[in-house]
């Protein structure tokens, strides 16, 4: 017998999809029984898993969040907010109709959990990232140049109200809900069964007392159930370089600098780069695509963007890591990771 039904959200992304899997299996190993919102190309991966699914075609571009295009920024912003506003009212009628004691949702699944408060079920919140609401002289959020600690309150409160702020557009208000604008932040921190963080105890060490709902995922992203192929990679002698700059943020030319930054020798290293195929350079392997589970415990050395799910598993494997930081939460992975490890 299960604790009840939930319906999870996901967000159409393999950095957030990787993630919601790791909630996932802790909610059925908690006992719930699993029914998986999402876009209908990732159904592969949950058929896998013998998860019941729901799929839809509302999805969103997430290519243009590799910008830094003032521009192109407010497109991604405002295509979140219609994209979410249609999940949003889709995830309602689901709940209308059908019999759920609870809905787990991604941090960028928010509105639905907003939407489904006057459902009076469970509210599970996803976070794929490390928690970003800080306090007091706690190290502020996503800094990518150090800060004398006696601002660190300042900065908190600053980058809070920001928070608030933002949530009024990003999350919004369901006035039909009866939903009022000022509740959409504090929401956040209450009101929820459990809060689901999937980086490890140890990459949210900052939070000296947590919330008694807040639970920490100790796992390894299995990105096996997206990317097949078991990719054999040799050093034939040489130390062992692999680079993954992730999906959004990989692009030959970003793998051209890198490589021109690090200026390896060749003799000394055999560097594979995963995901970039359309870049001839002599010395380089490419891979096209395949699961870091496989390819990390192999490698002496992982160049990286700083994406969260690379940083976990590089993290387990022990594997010495260099980061690049990109944009978004990247330069907040690469913090913490450095303070983990001391190896960048």
């Amino acid at each position: 017998m299960t604790k009840g039904n939930i319906l999870f959200i996901t967000f159409p992304a393999i950095g957030h999809l990787l993630p919601d899997i790791g909630a996932i299996k802790y909610l059925q190993k908690e006992g719930y029984s699993i029914t998986v919102v999402c876009e209908s190309g990732f159904l592969p991966v949950f058929q896998k898993l013998n998860i019941d699914t729901i799929p839809i075609d509302i999805t969103i571009d997430v290519k243009i969040a590799d910008t830094k295009n003032p521009l192109k920024i407010i497109i991604i912003l405002r295509r979140m907010l219609k994209y979410e506003k249609k999940m949003a009212e889709l995830v309602d009628k689901i709940l209308n109709n059908g019999n759920y004691d609870g809905i787990a949702f991604d941090l960028l699944q928010s509105r639905c959990g907003i939407t489904a408060r006057r459902y009076k079920i469970k509210r599970f919140i996803v976070y794929p990232i490390i928690f970003p609401f800080r306090k007091g002289t706690e190290p502020p959020y996503n800094l990518r140049y150090n800060l004398p600690k006696f601002l660190y309150k300042i900065v908190n409160k600053l980058q809070l109200n920001f928070f608030r702020f933002l949530s009024l557009f990003l999350i919004g208000s369901y006035k039909k809900y009866k939903i009022r604008s000022r509740d959409t932040f504090t929401d956040t921190f209450i009101d929820h069964h459990k809060i689901i963080l999937t980086s490890p105890r140890e990459f949210n060490y900052f939070i000296k007392k947590p919330l008694k709902n807040m639970v920490f995922l100790d796992y390894i992203p299995d990105d096996s159930l997206i990317f097949d192929g078991d990719i054999k990679i040799e050093g034939n002698g040489k130390k062992v370089v692999l680079i993954s700059l992730g999906t959004v943020f990989n692009n030959s030319k970003r793998v051209k600098n890198i490589l021109k930054k690090i200026n390896l020798d060749s003799k000394k290293y055999r560097i594979y780069v995963i995901g970039v195929d359309n870049l001839k350079k002599e010395g380089i392997n490419f891979i096209k695509n395949a699961p870091l589970t496989k390819l990390l415990p192999k490698a002496d050395i992982f160049i990286t963007h700083g994406g969260i799910n690379s940083l976990i598993t590089a993290y387990k494997y022990k594997v010495k890591t260099i980061i690049f930081p990109q944009a978004a939460e990247q330069y907040e992975n690469r913090n913490v990771f450095k303070y983990l490890t001391e190896e960048i």
